[in-house]
């Protein structure tokens, strides 16, 4: 990529950023936070990218990255959940309470499982790319896909 056309970029992968941001952080603040660090380092390393294909994917990377780090970080261990019991959509987006559900129990899975169920069934991916995003086996992307999905069965119930 020559040059940064970043209204492109953000109209094309912002919901997709977020949403992977959100998925992991189970919050919208620290979401948010995510969304603009992984834009930011966009910004540094645009030069970097070689192809539309190699950006998604890292975009995918860079988000899973500072989520993990995030995460880790001592101050996320310690601070307070202020927004645990809001709505998983933003007030203006017509609710779909199955999708709360879903998404809400999606939240008391591990962090990977997480990573892996949102790839797969809100994204789409294959379970290679998935592997290859995570830097897992494929064959430990399908138990962990297949463990969280008997997880999320028992959270949610089987006829869902």
């Amino acid at each position: 990529m020559d040059h940064l056309d970043i209204d492109n970029i953000l109209e094309t992968y912002s919901d997709m950023v977020y949403r992977i941001a959100y998925t992991q952080m189970k919050s919208q603040t620290d979401a948010e936070d995510v969304y603009q660090e992984v834009f930011l380092r966009l910004v540094k390393n645009y030069k970097k990218i070689k192809s539309e294909a190699h950006l998604k994917h890292w975009l995918i990377r860079v988000t899973i990255n500072c989520c993990y780090s995030q995460l880790g970080s001592s101050w996320n261990k310690h601070k307070a959940r202020y927004e645990d019991n809001q709505s998983v959509l933003e007030p203006s987006i017509k609710r779909d309470e199955e999708l709360d559900d879903l998404l809400e129990a999606c939240h008391g899975l591990n962090e990977k499982d997480r990573m892996i169920i949102h790839l797969h069934y809100f994204e789409g991916y294959a379970l290679q790319e998935i592997a290859d995003f995570l830097e897992m086996s494929l064959d430990a992307t399908k138990k962990r896909l297949s463990r969280a999905r008997q997880t999320l069965k028992k959270e949610i119930g089987g006829d869902y």
